[in-house]
């Protein structure tokens, strides 16, 4: 019987939730990008909505992505490859190619980028968490991050994140790659990170973090604004 997290499935109901609600406010503009760029000088009801729309995007997709690398993780073998392959080809690249087509003909766009994300991901993580366990066999939390690393600064600066076919964004996935290996580090090391997660001072830094990160994206015009 498979481990399951009750927190995990709150996390994914809370992801889904925001999901929602961001595509509702964008939509409920007549002209989309006015709530992808806030902008001090919008009308007030513009503003809000732009605003609400920029917090909720500005993590709920990466949240998504380490929810997945932390259900992805498990210890496989290199003889694994192929099924685990075909069992990701049935239910993420399918379903993808099967309903961008179905999209494409109602919107004009072609729409479901994540689950092509997800599957570059499933076959990119897999093949790390092999990797990560034939040399780390002593599971130095320390190591794994660096490797992680690595492998996203060697696609990020390579051509991986301008390869294109019909349109079609391959390397999008770049992007996702470290909230997604943020979520195998935290499978695999649950216990460790366990022992943060109880501290009280852990939520506080969290939120603080994130508050500086997000703030930070309109120094320039707040410096306006003052």
């Amino acid at each position: 019987m498979k481990e399951r997290f009750e927190y995990i499935d709150s996390i994914k109901g809370f992801a889904i939730f925001l999901m929602v609600m961001g595509h509702v406010i964008a939509w409920n503009y007549t002209d989309y990008k006015t709530v992808c760029i806030y902008d001090f000088k919008q009308l007030p009801n513009i503003k809000l909505g732009g605003l609400v729309w920029q917090i909720i995007y500005s993590f709920h997709m990466p949240l998504f992505f380490m929810v997945s690398g932390f259900l992805s993780y498990k210890i496989y073998d290199w003889q694994n490859f192929f099924p685990f392959l075909k069992k990701k080809i049935s239910r993420l690249f399918i379903p993808w190619l099967c309903t961008i087509w179905i999209v494409y003909v109602l919107r004009g766009a072609i729409g479901y980028w994540f689950l092509l994300c997800l599957f570059e991901l499933s076959i990119l993580g897999f093949l790390m968490m092999v990797v990560m366990e034939r040399i780390n066999r002593k599971r130095r939390l320390l190591f794994d991050i660096v490797f992680i690393l690595m492998i996203y600064a060697i696609f990020r600066f390579s051509c991986v994140t301008t390869w294109k076919i019909l349109g079609i964004d391959l390397g999008r996935f770049v992007g996702a790659l470290i909230p997604f290996g943020m979520g195998v580090l935290l499978r695999k090391y649950k216990s460790l990170f366990h022992v943060f997660i109880e501290q009280s001072w852990f939520y506080t830094i969290a939120i603080l973090s994130f508050f500086i990160l997000f703030i930070s994206r309109y120094f320039e015009d707040l410096e306006d604004v003052i």
